[in-house]
């Protein structure tokens, strides 16, 4: 690109005039600029920081909001506050070529017109394809704002990967540097899956499952704990009721022949032994007075109270593993509040990631497009020479002309010697013949003449056929350009549109990454929903069985704690208990009453059973009623071994869960640790890269800040990542612990240094919004030095609210 010229100095762009149409609350203003300082002098509220906007936003365009530190988009915020027209001009040199700059905005990007057109030709321009600001700067909107544009109460100096990339000489392959960010966010994206440390993390979310597994395995652990302890006391009982069974077999034997002496003797044996049957049962039923005070319950409603009982067991245990820990409540708040209006779909997040990603490939053609039109446009720039166009006179012209007029010079002397009787007439003839030579030269070069003429036409009509056919194509390759372009900024339009629904705001470089990143919250906050309704639900439930069991227990009085299940058992004991003894009592005395019926009780009653008989039956008893305990204790036993079995089918599989899930683990660790030493290559290589070009940023700024400070800046160190510290009582200090006003100039010599070495030879203008406002008398006067010794070397557009901060 060829640079403007003036008094010794390069410049690169310059500008010559604006026009704001409607901006703000500015309207109808024109203004036309010189070279050196251009000072705006205008009062606070007067619309200064709106005109400088003004400028970067003609040469760029709008940010968006996200990108913008407005507290709206920019769109928004410098709307028209009369209304009309939301735009103007500006007209800038290039070259020895000026341009005007037309824009008017509408409500969004797409609807936006841009025009440039040629001030020589007042035809629209081609020279500009694409960002006008990113093509004359080489810097994009948010690198500009960090240079050659310093706003009132932002001078500090911040770097870019354009900056960068225009440092290092990069401005015409900025792929390495420029994605440097973009190869960081995309190592982001997958330490940030995968991290530890982090609830939506891969690791941590499934250390959360091993953990949940590994506390399900200990839950089954004291299953079969309780299931050895079971099997055990049954086994004990069955020996114990083999023993019983052994011993009341003995009795049974002993009594068969205490009996066999008379049939009276048997008789009186068998109603004494009716009677005290009888008596006992009726004594140990009263015995159950006191545990049912009111009745005694149906054993299929104890039954239910019991599997209820185990029923709140199992669901507390289940609320344990379903409460949110702290960590858990905040996200799961965090999301909540996200998520309040709407939740995408993984199919609709899914499918914007499909749309989205076509945008490196339509940028990639894009890429292509402007290259073959710069191709394209170099080439049409070597115009065919047209031929030279044939002279109607050359050398046989020439020849015949003095041929012909030798002849009739021959001819017309030999004529007149011969009248004259002084020479005979021969060389009439060779006169003649020489005419005649000359006529024939004459007709032939005639021919050859006409013959040329016919090929020159020839010639410059297919040259004029390649360079109209030239322009046809770079026109065509212009048009899918813009196409592109379009199709691309319609895209990551309707992604931020599809986030912002969200809350999620990023610049377009991280849309991926924020679609991914939406796309793990949905998931996580699904989970962690579905976890919450399944805790309340559990949680319902066990006030649900709490009061039921309650209710049961009021209703027959009895006092038991949870857990519920073993104080419920041991009354089922006591109702099975009952149940026997209840039912011993109706037989026994059903068979009192049979034997009093079939046999003459007078003879029975006469006689005295003898002792033996008693003891002998009453031992008998007491084994019957411990067998019967007995049995009702294994069948208790074997119910609950079987219930235990139950739950301990699932252990094994929860066991293969749980190893699946390790060696998972192990594979997402180690990646893990691969990409973020990744991450601190890269960041070390960024750092190797833009070490070199410190050296001269840091002349350009000592040489800036020792003109407006009266000592040497040899304390200043600028480091690779262009931050700029200070060397005080042997430590490098940060900016901070300086005051506003001289943090102001130190971000201004500091801007003018990053210019100088981004601009060596050619020279932006500049656009300063106040920079100097929080400046102390003495500071102002040395940054007004400064302006003046800037404006040697470039055009200063400078805007402030007082004549003091003005320069002489």
């Amino acid at each position: 690109m060829a640079f403007w010229h003036c008094q010794g100095r390069i410049f690169k762009v310059k500008l010559l005039r604006l026009y704001v149409e409607n901006f703000g609350k500015i309207n109808n203003l024109e203004l036309n600029f010189e070279d050196g300082i251009n000072a705006i002098t205008e009062p606070n509220a007067w619309g200064k920081s709106t005109l400088a906007a003004f400028i970067k936003v003609m040469l760029f365009g709008f940010e968006s909001k996200k990108a913008s530190a407005l507290p709206e988009s920019e769109r928004s915020f410098y709307k028209p506050w009369q209304g009309g027209t939301y735009g103007g001009e500006l007209d800038f040199s290039v070259g020895n070529r000026s341009y005007r700059i037309s824009r008017t905005f509408g409500a969004s990007e797409r609807t936006d017109v841009c025009h440039v057109y040629d001030l020589q030709t007042m035809l629209e321009s081609v020279d500009f394809a694409g960002n006008v600001g990113e093509i004359l700067f080489d810097l994009d909107s948010n690198s500009f704002k960090r240079s050659v544009f310093i706003a009132q109460n932002d001078c500090a100096s911040q770097s870019s990967d354009a900056i960068n990339a225009k440092l290092g000489n990069l401005a015409e392959n900025t792929n390495d540097i420029n994605n440097y960010e973009t190869a960081q966010s995309r190592l982001k994206e997958i330490v940030n899956a995968l991290t530890p440390n982090r609830a939506t993390g891969r690791i941590k979310k499934r250390t959360n499952m091993i953990t949940e597994l590994e506390q399900e395995l200990k839950g089954y652990d004291a299953a079969v704990k309780s299931l050895e302890e079971f099997s055990e006391k049954r086994d004990l009982a069955e020996d114990k009721k083999n023993q019983l069974i052994q011993e009341r077999d003995e009795l049974a034997n002993r009594l068969r022949l205490v009996s066999e002496d008379s049939r009276r003797r048997e008789l009186q044996r068998r109603y004494r032994d009716l009677c005290a049957d009888v008596v006992e049962k009726l004594e140990a039923l009263e015995a159950f007075r006191e545990t049912f005070p009111v009745g005694v319950p149906d054993e299929a409603l104890l039954n239910a109270q019991i599997e209820k009982a185990r029923e709140l067991e199992q669901k507390r245990l289940q609320m344990e593993h379903l409460r949110f820990n702290d960590a858990e409540e905040a996200q799961y708040q965090n999301l909540s509040s996200m998520f309040t209006s709407a939740i995408p779909t993984e199919i609709e997040i899914d499918q914007m990631i499909s749309r989205y990603g076509k945008v490196t490939d339509m940028k990639e053609d894009k890429f292509k497009l402007n290259a073959s039109l710069e191709e394209k446009e170099k080439t049409s720039m070597v115009v065919d020479p047209f031929p030279d166009k044939p002279k109607p006179v050359n050398a046989f012209t020439v020849a015949g002309a003095i041929i012909g007029n030798i002849g009739i010079l021959t001819f017309v002397a030999t004529l007149v010697l011969f009248l004259l009787h002084k020479y005979p007439p021969y060389f009439m003839f060779i006169g003649v013949a020489l005419i005649l030579a000359a006529t024939v030269i004459f007709v032939l070069a005639n021919l050859n003449h006409r013959r040329s003429v016919r090929l020159y036409e020839d010639e410059v009509a297919r040259v004029m056929q390649r360079q109209q056919e030239e322009i046809d194509e770079i026109g065509r390759i212009k048009d899918l350009a813009i196409g592109k372009e379009n199709e691309i900024t319609d895209l990551e339009e309707e992604v931020r549109q599809f986030l912002e629904r969200f809350s999620v705001y990023c610049p377009a470089t991280g849309y991926s990454g924020a679609l991914y990143e939406l796309k793990a919250q949905v998931k996580e906050y699904l989970r962690l929903h579905d976890r919450k309704q399944e805790y309340d639900r559990t949680e319902f439930a066990c006030r649900d069985i709490v009061n039921k069991i309650a209710e049961f227990l009021g209703d027959w009085h009895l006092q038991l704690e949870e857990p519920y299940t073993q104080g419920l058992l041991e009354f089922q004991k006591e109702l099975v208990r009952y149940r026997g003894v209840q039912k011993a009592s109706a037989e026994a005395t059903e068979k009192k009453n049979l034997f009093e019926r079939e046999q003459d009780m007078a003879d029975v009653e006469l006689h005295v059973d003898p002792q033996d008989l008693d003891e002998i039956n009453e031992q008998i008893a007491e084994y019957d009623s411990h067998l019967e305990s007995v049995r009702a204790a294994i069948d208790q036993y074997q119910r609950q071994i079987e219930q235990l079995r139950e739950q301990l089918d699932e252990y094994d599989e929860r066991r293969g869960e749980l190893a699946t899930l390790l060696a998972k683990q192990e594979e997402d660790r180690h990646r893990f640790d691969i990409v973020s030493r990744t991450q601190e290559y890269l960041a070390t290589a960024k750092e190797q890269f833009t070490a070199r070009y410190m050296a001269p940023i840091s002349n350009a700024f000592r040489k800036y800040y020792n003109r407006i400070i009266e000592t040497q800046g040899d304390d200043w160190v600028i480091d690779a990542h262009i931050a700029l510290k200070r060397r005080e009582m042997g430590e490098l200090r940060e900016l901070t612990h300086l005051s506003a006003g001289y943090q102001d100039l130190i971000g201004v010599c500091m801007r003018l240094a990053l210019v100088d070495a981004m601009y060596q030879e050619e020279k932006p203008f500049l656009v300063f919004d106040d920079p100097f406002v929080n400046l102390d008398e003495e500071k102002t006067k040395k940054g007004m030095e400064l302006l003046n010794f800037v404006a040697e070397e470039y055009q200063l557009i400078y805007f402030t609210c007082h004549n003091s901060r003005t320069p002489t």
